[in-house]
Formats: structure tokens, C-alpha cells, sequence
């Protein structure tokens, strides 16, 4: 019946059986003969319940038996666990089919697009443009979709399935990941900026979705510049809010005079860190611009002036101590690097609140900042 969760194949041996879907417009929720429209009839040998089975849909119509038939059934457990042991070139010619059906079904409407943080602001009728170029996958369980540290050559619009995204510090492990549904919007970053992947995608169940390559979005942003760079500040920007918070006792604070602060007083400073993403080239800071800030260096690799400076590094300190007013060098991304902000006066402020407290520590340090 249409809706019913899909367990069962069957191939038609004998007999025939029409295929049944609800009337336009109606309002009564059978598809049988009397409620519905029956939209084609099957003549042996012929399969049914197939894709709801393959891609774990629901029915998407009724079968009903035109006259006595004959027909063999397959449970969905058995079909699954044949598919996993088929050749991969035979699950790929299936897994097309599929994917051509899928095109019929879950089509991607510029709506859909706009919704998307990356194309906010874009109108309708370049987006119907760039569907055009979009193209329907259907992937298996367990199928990496998008590799991390590699460069990346799509990216992808889930409409059915689920799958684990997956953010990949630079030593490779596992920071963070969640689990994402139809509607999401994977590997737009790598795609955006010169750098490789720092996400792994992984299929959790059959997954359909469309596909566009890098080339085709490049070529779409580039006809609008300036929305092209909006849409690059907006992923950063995404991207800094999903940074996890660094311990500020691992930020390179050996042989400064933040070394060796009270636990509490670290903590209190550590939250007014506020967080930046920047693209390879980009300009993390500008000549002659004044010290305001301690500059994290948690990820990636930076030329400071005629220096390459790497992460974990801290940036800064040495000009406040040395009684400097203006950076002599600019700060440029060599790669995609994560910058955490630590305002100077924040520093100062909780310093002089707690050397207040006698702590001994917090006096010494407030005193080499005041210098």
C-alpha cells in the first residue's frame, strides 16, 4: 500500500497487477481502484517495491491485483545484504538507476537554494541556471563522500538519507561531527576557497543526492563578484562559530608572563577569546595597525614579515611588552588558518581585578603588561 514502509521486493511471474497512485487533488487518502488513478499495469516478469527497498522510502503507490497472480517476494534484509557482496560496478549501475529515478523525484528548486547560507541573497533566476548543472547520486551505507586533506571537486545537496559529517583537526583526528539530513549542504567550504577538505563525509543510510562540481560553482560565483566574496565572509564566519573553544593553557604561553596563572584567572581571560577563520592569502592583520589584540594562532601557518610563523603560536606579546603601538609587519594566511582575538585590555582587566585578590602571579604579569 502507498506509504507503507518498504520491506518486501517482488518479481511478477504470473498474472497482472496495476500500479495505482491517489488522484490529483483528492482528498481521500486510498489508492485503490475506486479512490485512485491507476497510472500503469505490470505484465511478467516484472519487479515492484524495488526502489522503496533499495532507497528505504516509503511506497510511493499501490499494487493491486488485477486477476490471481504469481510472484516471488524478497525481504529487504536479504536484498540488502545481497547488494553489499555485488561487484561495485554492478551496485554503481544500480545505484544510476536509481539515481535517474531519484531526479524525477526530489528535484532541487532555486527556493531550496536560497535557503542555503551560501546562496543568501542570490535571485532565482541565476539559481535555476546552476540546478541545471546539478546532477543526482545515490550512495550506499558506509560510502566516504567527501575525503578529508584532499582537495575536493564537489559538493553536494542531500535530499534523502543521512549522513555523519565529520571535522578533522590538522593531525587528522575527530573534533567534532554531527549527523545531517536532506537539505544540507555539504563540502561548500573546500569547494569556495583554495584549500583541501577539513570535513569527512560518511553515508549513515542510502543516501540521494545532487551533485555539483567545483568548476561549475566557481564559474557561477565569478559572473558575481561581489556576492562571491559575501558568500566567502558568511562561510567563515560559519565556519569560526563551530570552532570548539581552545584550552588557553595550550595557546603557547610558555615563557610569557602569562605563564603560570592560577587555573581560575586563566579561565576568566580565556573568555573573551573570539574566534576568526581565513582563507589561505587572506589578511589576518595589516601593517601599522594598532596592538589591540593577542593574536592565537591555533591551526595552520602565517608569514609574519620575512618570518613563516606555525601554529600553536602566539602573536603579539612581544610588541605589548616591548611598549609597541603598531604591528611593523602584516599577518598573511599561507593556509586556512583558525585565529583566536584576545583584546589586550580584557587581559589587563581581569589581571587587575585579581592582583587585587593577592594574587602574587596576577600582580607580576599585570605589572610587565603596564611596562
Amino acid at each position: 500500500h502507498k506509504g507503507d514502509t518498504s520491506h518486501v521486493l517482488y518479481i511478477l511471474m504470473d498474472g497482472l497487477v496495476d500500479v495505482v497512485i491517489r488522484k490529483p487533488h483528492s482528498k481521500s487518502k486510498s489508492s485503490s481502484r475506486r479512490h485512485g488513478m491507476v497510472v500503469a499495469t505490470l505484465r511478467p516478469p516484472a519487479c515492484f517495491g524495488e526502489y522503496g527497498v533499495f532507497a528505504d522510502e516509503p511506497r510511493a503507490a499501490s499494487v493491486v491485483c488485477r486477476e490471481r497472480v504469481f510472484a516471488w517476494a524478497c525481504s529487504k534484509e536479504v536484498l540488502s545484504l545481497a547488494l553489499t557482496v555485488l561487484p561495485s560496478e554492478v551496485y554503481d549501475t544500480i545505484a544510476a538507476q536509481f539515481a535517474s529515478n531519484m531526479a524525477k523525484i526530489y528535484k532541487v528548486r532555486p527556493a531550496d537554494l536560497q535557503e542555503l547560507l551560501l546562496f543568501h541573497g542570490w535571485d532565482v533566476q541565476p539559481l535555476e541556471q546552476l540546478v541545471r548543472h546539478m546532477e543526482p547520486v545515490c550512495v550506499a551505507p558506509g560510502t566516504v563522500m567527501i575525503q578529508a586533506r584532499v582537495n575536493s571537486t564537489c559538493m553536494y545537496y542531500v535530499s534523502k538519507g543521512k549522513v555523519e559529517e565529520a571535522q578533522l583537526d590538522a593531525a587528522g583526528n575527530v573534533v567534532h561531527s554531527q549527523v545531517c539530513g536532506a537539505g544540507s549542504l555539504l563540502g561548500a567550504r573546500a569547494c569556495m576557497f583554495p584549500e583541501t577538505s577539513t570535513i569527512r563525509v560518511t553515508a549513515l543510510t542510502t543516501t540521494q543526492a545532487w551533485r555539483l562540481p567545483k568548476a561549475q560553482l566557481i564559474d557561477f560565483m565569478l559572473a558575481s563578484p561581489e556576492l562571491f566574496l559575501q558568500a566567502q565572509d558568511r562561510l567563515n564566519k560559519q565556519s569560526a562559530s563551530q570552532l570548539p573553544r581552545p584550552d588557553i593553557r595550550s595557546l603557547a604561553l610558555d615563557g610569557t608572563c602569562l605563564q603560570g596563572l592560577p587555573e581560575a584567572v586563566l579561565s576568566q581571560i580565556e573568555s573573551h577569546l573570539s574566534p576568526r577563520v581565513l582563507q589561505p592569502r587572506a589578511e589576518v592583520l595589516k601593517a601599522g595597525a594598532p596592538v589591540q589584540d593577542l593574536q592565537f594562532l591555533v591551526r595552520g601557518s602565517c608569514t609574519f614579515g620575512p618570518t613563516v610563523v606555525t601554529a600553536p603560536q602566539l602573536l603579539g606579546l612581544d610588541l605589548l611588552l616591548e611598549n609597541k603601538q603598531q604591528w611593523p609587519h602584516g599577518v598573511v594566511a599561507s593556509e586556512m588558518v583558525e585565529v583566536w582575538a584576545l583584546p589586550i585590555e580584557s587581559i589587563k582587566k581581569v589581571l587587575r581585578t585579581t592582583s587585587k585578590r593577592h594574587c602574587p602571579q596576577a600582580a607580576s604579569a599585570f605589572a610587565l603588561l603596564l611596562k
